[in-house]
């Protein structure tokens, strides 16, 4: 039926919300705990009082070199630094071709129109599903500012969240939700379905309007309200309006102030690990000073992000690399260098890669947990995920999963190492297969007479028939790879003997011929001989060199 849902996955939706999902990644990587902070960063080889410290000497006149401080004039340098071809900080050369590169000149009377457009684009009300009126609400605002590139490092995800606050400080909210909304009584209080209801603030095309206005503001503080409301259409909201695709559902659940909140608690670790991530190559720079520092505005790289990722154990166990490139695509939204993939994240993307982390990582931790190809070491990260999360009913539901996937994984592992014991017995030796199968052959056809073999393996003497076994092969190895050296040996050592007596092949013994040729070569034969010394066992004798005449 169109109706019926499967109640083991609603139950499983309803088991956490997105904040605790978020709530539980940003516990897993234990930011609050300065300690583990600081030993997670420097697992990256660079210390977390580095820049700090360039930063303070080379305020003094200093400048780096090969990453290492010096104090000097570096305007010879400085010359010289940006006349190089645009390249990444690995050093290949690339295209920087942006999707909104054109600016597009409008006037101020064309402003209504975008502005409508941008306002049916990312409106998140129920008019999409064919009732209702269409209104914005303000993780819808916050996408559109998103999407138009006006998020940055200066003017942050946070910051602009806090700033529509104050604007609409007073402003009512509405009780959205369906009619029949189910209220459930747990432990004595009487609590609502988030799904059934949930409060919304819904802006119109003034409010939207108005807090345009104040965005253009703080980002030209320099210039009119109505020329940086202008020159903001011009640059940010026309180009990516024309291109977008209205509000991702997935980031208006992102965006929503419960989810928000809680990275606030965490705010300053967070810009504290971005800060520390980014200047990892820039430090390293040929020549580099800490002004070219300042001037690359701190983004991070692919190869960066991944490196946190790496030092925070969030991956290869949590994610795999194909987690970590969808995560770090869609966060950059892939319209800077679409061509070929060079994006840099400022700090506001970076924060909205937590988030879909934290949800992609719950989401994904059963079927992760579940897969028969779980070893181990996933398995004990998932059991260090587990113990983070917020909730007692989603502890417990997870504990299971997690005690069961150990369990047979335990068991797999007992049995491989019985195999292998049992695929390790001689060939031929007692208590092997071929051994008890002759035994099963010389027992009378009689009924009565038959017993019951038990192919029983000795420690000891299992133990000695494979050294024995492995001094074998070597000897075979080695004598292999003497025989034509063997063989000359031979010859020359009867040509030495007188002729009465009798020279017999038995005579030679390994152990003399080793000496001798330990003697005569560079390393003992166990050693893959190379570089053989003149001497017996040369087919020719070494160049003599003719000693000059006395004058």
């Amino acid at each position: 039926m169109m109706g019926a849902m499967d109640p083991s996955r609603e139950e499983q939706e309803t088991l956490l919300s997105n904040e605790q999902k978020v709530e539980a990644f940003l516990s897993y990587l234990e930011l609050q705990n300065y300690d583990m902070l600081r030993y997670h960063m420097q697992a990256c080889g660079k210390l977390m009082d580095e820049a700090p410290l360039v930063r303070h000497v080379t305020r003094e006149g200093g400048h780096m070199h090969d990453g290492h401080i010096h104090v000097g004039n570096p305007s010879e340098d400085e010359r010289n630094l940006y006349l190089r071809p645009t390249v990444d900080r690995a050093g290949n050369l690339y295209r920087k071709r942006k999707l909104a590169k054109k600016t597009i000149k409008i006037g101020l009377e064309s402003t209504g129109k975008y502005l409508k457009r941008a306002y049916l684009q990312y409106s998140t009300g129920r008019h999409k599903r064919g009732r209702g009126e269409p209104f914005m609400e303000k993780c819808g605002f916050l996408n559109l500012l998103r999407d138009c590139q006006l998020l940055d490092n200066k003017t942050t995800l946070l910051d602009l969240a806090d700033f529509v606050d104050k604007e609409l400080d007073g402003k009512p909210e509405q009780v959205q939700g369906n009619s029949a909304s189910v209220s459930v009584a747990v432990n004595g209080q009487e609590t609502s379905s988030s799904s059934a209801q949930r409060k919304v603030m819904p802006l119109s095309i003034e409010d939207i309007d108005r807090l345009l206005r104040k965005t253009a503001c703080l980002k030209y503080p320099d210039l009119k309200e109505s020329e940086a409301l202008v020159k903001l259409y011009e640059i940010n909201i026309v180009p990516f309006i024309k291109q977008s695709n209205g509000a991702d559902e997935t980031l208006v659940q992102l965006f929503a102030d419960e989810v928000l909140d809680v990275v606030r608690r965490h705010a300053k670790a967070l810009k504290v690990v971005y800060s520390h991530y980014a200047t990892l190559s820039l430090v390293s720079f040929h020549h580099s000073h800490w002004k070219a520092v300042r001037r690359a505005n701190r983004a991070l790289t692919l190869e960066e992000y991944v490196t946190f990722m790496l030092n925070f154990e969030v991956a290869p166990t949590l994610f795999n690399h194909h987690d970590i490139e969808e995560v770090f695509d869609k966060s950059n939204q892939n319209q800077q260098f679409n061509e070929d993939r060079l994006v840099w994240m400022n700090f506001s993307q970076f924060i909205e890669s937590i988030l879909r982390c934290g949800i992609r990582v719950v989401d994904s931790l059963e079927s992760k947990i579940s897969s028969k190809s779980a070893t181990i070491t996933e398995l004990n990260s998932f059991k260090k995920f587990v113990s983070r999360l917020p909730t007692k009913e989603s502890k417990m539901y997870y504990t299971n999963v997690l005690a069961l996937r150990r369990k047979a994984v335990h068991e797999k592992i007992v049995m491989t190492q019985q195999n292998s014991r049992i695929g390790d017995v001689g060939r031929d030796g007692p208590g092997s297969p071929s051994a008890a199968g002759r035994s099963l052959n010389n027992l009378p056809v009689g009924g009565s007479d038959m017993k019951t073999v038990v192919a029983e393996v000795d420690d000891e003497q299992y133990k000695q028939e494979m050294i024995m076994r492995k001094k074998q092969e070597a000897l075979n190895v080695t004598m292999k790879s003497l025989r034509s050296f063997i063989d000359e040996d031979l010859v020359q050592t009867a040509r030495v003997q007188p002729a009465s007596s009798e020279f017999l092949e038995s005579e030679l013994e390994l152990e003399e011929f080793e000496e001798r040729l330990k003697r005569s070569t560079w390393k003992d034969p166990k050693d893959e001989m190379k570089g053989w010394k003149t001497g017996a066992w040369s087919p020719r004798k070494p160049l003599q060199t003719p000693t000059p005449a006395s004058s």
